[in-house]
């Protein structure tokens, strides 16, 4: 049971660092994004 609570607990905490990570991603793409269009004008 404690095996099965350590498993639960390290997917989760993956989880939420692929999330933590992917969120970060897309505010920088964002930023680079709105950098091209102000490189454009």
């Amino acid at each position: 049971m404690y095996l099965y609570f350590m498993i639960i607990y390290y997917t989760l905490v993956v989880c939420l660092i692929n999330i933590k990570n992917i969120i970060i991603n897309m505010k920088v793409y964002c930023n680079v994004d709105e950098y091209s269009k102000l490189i454009e004008l």
